[in-house]
């Protein structure tokens, strides 16, 4: 084949070597003995990165807000005068609606509700706390009369959820 002698082969052991190194520390991963692999980038990064991760505005609450907002309805965000600060409030139809991420939240059966192989401990703990918020602030919520609905991240790119959403908020509550 032309060219194919340049190439790499990606299966070398070499390779594998080269490709896996800490960044940190310049430590090889042997993926032949552990099949975990090593963080890419080292510990300030990704620290840096993790406190990039926005709490609210994030891309899947905007492409709620921006079909709701398409629909015709209009709505507040982020009450913190409601318990859990919920991401949309719907005043007029006495409806909140939380946009959660499959993996903070553990959407139950979602592929992105994945847990981490490292630390596990502390991942299970933050996990559970998340869920018993959440579900403290729906109880809350509900005993204060306000209908509570969830989107998950991954049901915010499927159009007739969406559809499904805006129907549940118009028919599903009375007006306030």
């Amino acid at each position: 084949m032309p060219g194919r002698s340049d190439r790499q082969d990606l299966g070398s052991p070499k390779y594998r070597t080269l490709l896996h190194r800490d960044a940190g520390s310049k430590r090889r991963v042997d993926l032949e003995g552990d099949r975990r692999l090593a963080d890419v980038v080292d510990p300030a990064t990704r620290a840096r990165m993790m406190r990039g991760i926005k709490g609210r505005d994030t891309q899947p609450e905007l492409a709620v807000r921006r079909y709701l907002h398409a629909t015709g309805l209009r709505y507040r965000l982020h009450d913190r005068r409601l318990p859990g600060s919920p991401d949309i409030v719907l005043t007029r139809f006495g409806t909140v609606v939380f946009v959660h991420g499959c993996f903070w939240h553990r959407h139950q059966g979602c592929h992105y509700a994945t847990t981490p192989s490292s630390r596990t401990e502390f991942w299970s703990r933050k996990f559970t706390q998340n869920v018993r918020r959440d579900a403290g602030c729906v109880s809350a919520l509900q005993a204060a009369g306000w209908t509570v609905l969830t989107m998950w991240e991954c049901q915010t790119r499927d159009p007739v959820l969406l559809d499904e959403l805006f129907w549940q908020i118009v028919c599903g509550a009375p007006d306030r």
